[in-house]
């Protein structure tokens, strides 16, 4: 496996987890969501089967690239970038999340972690920007997240 996609596994098990004590709650709780890292596998499928489920949502996770990060830092930066994506139905109904949540939720999630693989100390996530994607099949809502570390 690759160091991006064990990343991205990493970003997985952190929003599979709940909150501590010292964290901030989301509004929904996303350990009951099924979170999917893009392998480049049948994601549709994936994504179809997982949204059809009870909670009517899905989160996939993918790499989508690498960037140097100039600066005043000591030492070079190299920064992954990863696109999380919530996949919903377009209409909410029953005991469904609402995508907006389930975004909130993530970014509450994400905000100020620094994950640690094996002996590698990242800087603090850093959201950059999303939004709403237009879809025929899904209600899509996209967020741009990076992790760095100095090499």
């Amino acid at each position: 496996m690759s160091k991006a996609l064990d990343m991205a596994e990493l970003i997985r098990t952190r929003l599979l987890s709940a909150p501590t004590g010292s964290e901030r709650t989301t509004p929904v709780d996303l350990t009951d969501v099924d979170v999917i890292v893009d392998r480049q596998k049948n994601i549709l499928s994936m994504i179809s089967l997982a949204v059809s489920k009870a909670k009517g949502t899905a989160i996939v996770i993918l790499w989508d690239g690498f960037r140097s990060e100039d600066g005043e830092q000591a030492s070079p930066r190299l920064a992954n970038s990863y696109q999380i994506r919530v996949y919903s139905k377009p209409v909410i109904a029953g005991d469904n999340l609402l995508a907006d949540d389930v975004m909130e939720s993530i970014i509450l999630r994400l905000w100020q972690w620094r994950p640690v693989a094996g002996d590698a100390y990242f800087n603090e996530a850093r959201i950059v920007d999303g939004g709403l994607i237009p879809d025929k099949a899904f209600l899509v809502y996209d967020l741009q997240v990076t992790l760095s570390r100095n090499l």
